[in-house]
């Protein structure tokens, strides 16, 4: 069997599923994958939080003892599984299901019956895409591939990029900051691509995950904090990155630890008798000394991990930033599905410029692969766009996906009643909350239609087809 899902064959898979086609499906293949087969959503939580696979196999109608909404399982399941592809399994093949689970963190989403081949073939694009973007690292634990790219046309992104390349060779630990989705991740993976360790492991914690016991040595925390195959692969290669995220999460324990374990010049002590070279990278959403000042982040610790600061700015910040990450993402979704997406019209271009991204570059990243799943139009427009904005329509946010295009400009009246009116179905019809959206009054929008309505019947009586049916 050709070796396409994965670079470490045979990949070690949990199926989710309470029949057994799937299972036998992974049975059949013992070159490909080592399987675990669970039958319901709390054996695979558990199967998650004492074990570690590279790929969870999940049946969305099995998962309903976990959580009564399929998509609050996936997102449990995706936060256990750490770096595993998470990919679900629909008995319906419902967009809406697919959009869902890919939304709560699903890496992709296939329809029943599922073949080997067609199984194969997704983990192929998956890893494939997934070390373009850097945004797994491998199951080896070696350097991912994708690192280093950063989209940088804003001045603010510039200077990240030249911030990074400056520090790169220093062994001194780095703290990044910035708001959740800014690519804190990619900025870490950059910073070891640059630097002398790249040849080495980049290995990435969340400080969220793990647990801690009260005693052991400072290897023994390494091998807590970056696990067994982490462990093995920095100790195999002599140092590496260690990439901490969310440090914040770490109890009391885990930072007292944490303070004998790394050192500021960049060398780990173990019980070897050789030290371990370690450039550690740390990062947080939240403010370091809010944090340190709410007694959650111990100071010294906060001192000795904040040698060097690195801020990553909000994508509503950076506006110039979207074209090219928003082209980014779409040409490589569209490449993997093998679909012919190529760009956006104004009007497209026009809602993606609008929109506040309270969620980043994470936030605009997954809209782009929900467009993708759900179309297959050339052209993206701002409909589609629309459609697949499940955060923008949500919040009651969303920009008006109904302006025309920049060779279809209509009078200020007529955009004015598009926008309102989809303000108005966006809400079910209801006056009051769309009025509360657009911040006005409702008397204002029934005082607007009265006025859309006499303007239409004037029309109507100077056309000269008017009755003329």
């Amino acid at each position: 069997m050709p070796d396409k899902a994965s670079p470490d064959f045979p990949a070690r898979l949990l199926v989710i599923d309470h029949g057994r086609d799937l299972a036998e499906l992974s049975f059949a293949h013992p070159g490909a994958f080592t399987p675990l087969h669970v039958e319901c959503g709390r054996a695979g939580a558990a199967a998650l939080h004492t074990g570690r696979y590279d790929i969870v196999l999940a049946d969305l109608d099995s998962l309903s003892d976990l959580s009564e909404d399929a998509s609050r399982a996936v997102s449990r399941l995706a936060r256990l599984g750490g770096t595993a592809l998470i990919i679900a399994v629909s008995a319906t093949g419902s967009v809406s299901d697919a959009v869902s689970a890919l939304q709560a963190g699903a890496h992709d989403c296939l329809v029943r019956p599922v073949s080997f081949e067609a199984l194969s073939d997704r983990i192929a694009v998956l890893r494939a895409r997934h070390d373009r973007r850097g945004a797994l690292p491998p199951v080896s634990g070696a350097t991912p591939k994708g690192a280093g790219r950063l989209v940088a046309r804003s001045p603010q992104m510039k200077r990240v990029r030249e911030q990074l390349a400056r520090i790169a060779n220093s062994p001194a630990p780095v703290f990044l900051t910035g708001e959740s989705g800014t690519g804190k991740r990619l900025a870490a993976e950059t910073l070891h691509a640059l630097g002398p360790q790249a040849a080495m492991p980049f290995v990435a914690v969340d400080c969220a995950m793990p647990t801690y016991s009260d005693e052991g040595s400072a290897e023994d925390a390494l091998m807590e904090l970056a696990g067994d195959e982490g462990m093995r692969a920095l100790m195999r290669a002599g140092g590496g990155t260690l990439y901490l995220n969310e440090i914040s999460a770490l109890g009391p324990t885990a930072q007292a630890r944490l303070m004998n374990l790394v050192d500021p010049g960049g060398t780990t002590g173990t019980s070897h008798a050789a030290e371990l070279k370690l450039r550690v990278v740390c990062s947080t959403a939240r403010s370091p000394a809010k944090l340190v000042g709410q007694d959650g982040l111990r100071a010294d610790l906060f001192y000795r991990l904040n040698v060097l600061p690195l801020h990553l700015p909000p994508l509503r910040q950076r506006p110039e930033d979207i074209a090219p990450l928003s082209g980014h993402f779409l040409k490589s979704f569209a490449r993997s599905a093998g679909k012919p997406m190529q760009g956006f019209t104004a009007g497209a271009r026009a809602f993606l410029e609008a929109h506040e991204w309270p969620g980043n570059v994470r936030q605009l990243e997954n809209l782009m692969h929900r467009t993708v799943s759900m179309f297959e139009e050339v052209l993206v427009t701002p409909q589609m766009l629309a459609a697949a904005d499940i955060e923008g329509i949500a919040s009651g946010r969303q920009p008006v996906a109904t302006f025309g295009e920049a060779d279809d400009i209509l009078p200020m009246w007529q955009q004015e009643q598009r926008i309102i009116e989809a303000a108005i179905a966006r809400f079910g019809g209801n006056v009051s909350k769309a009025a509360a959206a657009l911040e006005i009054s409702p008397s204002t929008i029934y005082r607007k239609r009265q006025a859309w309505d006499e303007r239409q019947s004037g029309d109507d009586q100077q056309s000269p087809m008017a009755g003329a049916a």
